[in-house]
């Protein structure tokens, strides 16, 4: 097999003439005409103030939004599945409450994630059963579950409610607390 051989040549200076692009020239567009007719004798009739849009209104006796601190204590398979959340939160039947919660991943098995969220106050409890959606095994934390209410107390006994919520996690780059490392820690807002 013959070899080719390679040779540089020097090449004189050269001058590359410079390119620039040229601006379009931009046209404002042509307004429409406008046609103002006036009516032949004055009205008295005038158009109405429109009405200002109420706010949105929470349907739901434990709707709201909270935030506060998780730890996840437990893997499966290098998975963060057992998480603990604890932090206050604003709800439209209940008021101010403590959000306390503890979720669980589905690790090894393929079912949905699921736990117990617990709002409280001075006035009762109320216990959310979540879960959530079919997930593969393995699978990380969701961030939707469906939610019912299995449990209420006190001022609460009688409510009743069902919906969705999510719960969002905002992981710690480094996960420990008072020197303690867990698998995963981090903030959570929480909005049903």
């Amino acid at each position: 097999m013959a070899r080719a051989i390679l040779r540089l040549t020097r090449l004189d200076e050269r001058i590359a003439p410079s390119t620039v692009a040229t601006a379009t020239p931009i046209t404002p567009p042509i307004a429409p005409a406008v046609v103002v007719s006036r009516p032949s004798q004055p009205s008295s009739i005038s158009a109405p103030t429109p009405a200002p849009v109420p706010a949105p209104v929470l349907a739901h006796p434990v709707a709201g939004m909270g935030t506060g601190k998780y730890i996840c204590s437990l893997t499966a398979g290098g998975v963060p599945t057992g998480f603990h959340f604890v932090g206050m939160m604003d709800t439209k039947g209940m008021g101010r409450v403590m959000v306390q919660a503890s979720i669980y991943g589905v690790g090894f098995r393929s079912t949905p994630a699921a736990g117990r969220i617990v709002l409280s106050n001075a006035k009762g409890s109320v216990t959310l059963e979540v879960i959530a959606g079919p997930q593969p095994r393995l699978s990380r934390l969701p961030d939707w579950f469906r939610y019912k209410v299995s449990k209420a107390t006190g001022a609460y006994k009688n409510m009743t409610d069902s919906g969705t919520l999510r719960l969002t996690r905002f992981i710690d780059a480094v996960p420990m607390i008072n020197g303690i490392r867990y698998a995963e820690t981090g903030k959570f807002r929480l909005i049903i």
